[in-house]
Parts: structure tokens; C-alpha cells; sequence
């Protein structure tokens, strides 16, 4: 049964705090107790988010492997019963996203160790889980829901190293985007394009594209998604052997990821920003 219709003012703004404060185990405490108030009014829905609001949490520490069995026990939450309940099909929707993200990062961290079997099993399941949403998704009529899966399964294509079949989803979603006239989602999409076009050593395309994204996230004030563009443009800056400019864009990411609290994401920038010092 579903009866919590929505955190207090409370607790979103502790929540909030904590993440500014770069107090993750805080921000966590706070999503538990919210979790448990749903658990004892019977609520799975809101015990779904809260647990999935854990696991987010985990994921931006780089804890992928404890995120991932996170988010599966909020998955669990949302059995049969409620199948066709709206707020089910979007909950479910986002775990299933969340479950591919997770997937995604823990390949590409077993690509780094070298552990190919674990990697080609983390790489089927995010597939999977991407899939799974995109179904979802297409069940509930949302295009917008629909465009992001697209995106998310072209992502799936990047990791595999087939870079003209995710061009082909991210096309898709970005088709989607623009008809829609979402802005924000519109930068994702170009960010997307000029990743598959940096894989595909175009680089003209992809600075063409990645000028777009950082064009709209400024003018529209999306910061979170800035630092993902220009650690893009600092990729195309090194592998053109423009150490200067490649220094100036990851130093920038940097300092915004440190800024967002998103730990893994702050290592691997620091790992690049390294990696031009032998240059």
C-alpha cells in the first residue's frame, strides 16, 4: 500500500546539508530513518526510494558493488502486486536505470583490473538492466522516460566498444530530446554524441558536439553537467597532445566533482590530471 506521498521539508533539507557537507555516512543515516518510517506504515513504494536514495549515495563513493545490491533490494520491493501502479512503473524505471549505471561502472572498473570475465558479466547485466527499463519505460508512454533509456542502452554499446550501434541509440534519444524540447536532456545528448565521435577519433565532430553541451549547460546553469563535458574536452586536448589546455579542463572538472561530493568520479579525474605529468 502506498500512503507516504513525500519526504518532510525536514529531512530533504538535512539530507541536502549532509551531501554539501560532504558528509556522506550523514546523508545515508538520514535516508535509513526516512526508510524505516515507510517500512513501519507499510509503505514498499517509499521504502523502494529511500533505499534507492541509499544506494545513490554509495554509488557517488564509489561503492558500486554495495550500491548495486541496494538498489536489488529496492527492486524487490516493488513486486507484482503493484505492476501497473503508476508511481511503480517510474519507481521501477529509475532502479532499473540506477542497476545499469552501477553495472556499467563496475565493468569498466573490472576492464581496468583486467578481470575480462567479470567484466563481460558486469557489461551483460547492465545491458540487461538498461533494457529492462527501456521496456518499462515504453509501457508507461513516457518519451522522455524512453529517450534517457535509449541513451542509457547506447551507453551499454560504448562500454562493449561498438560505438556506431550506441551512435545509433544516442541519435535516437537525442531526436527525442529536441522534439520535446527538453534543454537538459538535450546537453546529455550532445555530451553522449561527442563521446561515441572522441571514441571514433572525430574529433571535430566531437568538439562540435561537446561545444553545444557546455554552450546550453552554461546558459541554462546546469552545472552538474559540466564537469562531464570538460573532462570529454580534456580527453580530445591530451590525445591531441595539448597538455596545457587538458590540464585546464580536468583541473576545472575537478573542482566541480570535489564540489558535488561525487568521490569516484574526483579519483579518476585526479588519475588524468596525473597522467600529464609523464607527458
Amino acid at each position: 500500500m502506498h500512503v507516504f506521498d513525500g519526504l518532510t521539508d525536514e529531512a530533504t533539507s538535512a539530507a541536502m546539508q549532509a551531501r554539501l557537507a560532504k558528509n556522506p555516512n550523514g546523508e545515508k543515516k538520514i535516508w535509513r530513518q526516512e526508510q524505516r518510517k515507510a517500512k513501519m506504515i507499510g509503505d514498499k513504494i517509499w521504502e523502494a526510494k529511500m533505499t534507492s536514495n541509499i544506494s545513490t549515495v554509495l554509488h557517488r563513493q564509489g561503492q558500486w558493488s554495495r550500491a548495486h545490491q541496494s538498489l536489488n533490494n529496492a527492486l524487490a520491493l516493488l513486486d507484482d502486486e503493484f505492476a501497473d501502479d503508476t508511481l511503480v512503473l517510474e519507481a521501477r524505471k529509475n532502479i532499473l536505470t540506477n542497476l545499469g549505471t552501477c553495472a556499467s561502472e563496475c565493468a569498466q572498473s573490472k576492464h581496468r583490473q583486467r578481470r575480462v570475465s567479470q567484466e563481460h558479466e558486469w557489461r551483460k547485466r547492465a545491458e540487461g538492466y538498461f533494457q529492462d527499463a527501456l521496456d518499462v519505460s515504453r509501457k508507461s508512454g513516457d518519451q522522455e522516460s524512453v529517450a534517457d533509456a535509449l541513451g542509457n542502452v547506447g551507453t551499454v554499446y560504448m562500454i562493449r566498444e561498438q560505438y556506431s550501434e550506441a551512435m545509433t541509440y544516442f541519435q535516437k534519444a537525442l531526436a527525442i530530446y529536441q522534439k520535446l524540447g527538453n534543454r537538459k536532456s538535450m546537453a546529455i545528448g550532445f555530451n553522449n554524441m561527442g563521446c561515441a565521435y572522441i571514441k571514433q577519433e572525430n574529433f571535430d565532430d566531437a568538439k562540435k558536439f561537446l561545444g553545444k553541451a557546455l554552450s546550453l549547460c552554461k546558459k541554462e546553469e546546469f552545472m552538474d553537467l559540466v564537469p562531464k563535458v570538460l573532462a570529454n574536452l580534456g580527453e580530445i586536448a591530451k590525445t591531441q597532445g595539448e597538455v596545457d589546455t587538458a590540464r585546464m579542463y580536468w583541473e576545472n572538472a575537478l573542482y566541480f566533482f570535489d564540489g558535488f561530493g561525487q568521490e569516484a568520479k574526483a579519483r579518476s579525474i585526479r588519475k588524468q590530471l596525473a597522467s600529464l605529468e609523464a607527458v
